[in-house]
């Protein structure tokens, strides 16, 4: 074969190859897709939740929801928990939270009681997912800010599945 021969039979493999890798890399980039609502940050409108303390209401984003109890209720692990308190009157504070749900099908709730006669807030974090659903069995990480509410008086203490988180 002779060398002009040769070069244009490379010439056409390559050609060939590139047109191959350019067609099968057109199927790897793909419209944005609409995530299902299950998912951990959520965006559907939350219910509010009292904070018990002086009647103001506090967003609760992932507060226990209408059919929950059809759900399987599972554990989270918490990794990091941080009491932050903002500079206002009255004082508006939120509880940050980092950590792990056990499969990416579980979704992160969190009840917020009222303040005891001690001055006391329990906080339960928990998750709940649908025993029916398939699902890869993965750790799926998680962090988030939980609003819960504005307080005028000090001496409360808050606690997160038993654990004393801090006080104000």
């Amino acid at each position: 074969m002779s060398r002009k021969r040769q070069r244009l039979v490379f010439a056409s493999i390559f050609v060939l190859s590139m047109l191959l890798v350019s067609a099968c890399g057109a199927g790897l980039v793909s419209e944005p897709t609409n995530l299902p609502d299950d998912t951990v940050s959520a965006t559907a409108e939350p219910p509010s939740n009292d904070n018990g303390n002086d009647g103001e209401k506090a967003d609760q984003p992932f507060a226990p929801q209408e059919g929950d109890e059809d759900l399987e209720r599972g554990e989270v692990q918490i990794d990091e928990m941080e009491l932050m308190i903002m500079e206002s009157y009255p004082v508006q504070i939120s509880l940050h939270l980092k950590g792990n749900l056990p499969t990416p099908c579980h979704q992160l709730r969190v009840k917020v009681s009222e303040a005891d006669e001690e001055g006391k807030v329990q906080i339960e974090v928990y998750s709940v997912a649908d025993p029916e659903e398939m699902c890869a069995q993965v750790l799926e990480p998680f962090e988030e800010n939980i609003p819960l509410g504005s307080y005028k008086e000090e001496g409360v203490s808050f606690y997160v599945n038993g654990e004393k988180v801090g006080e104000y």
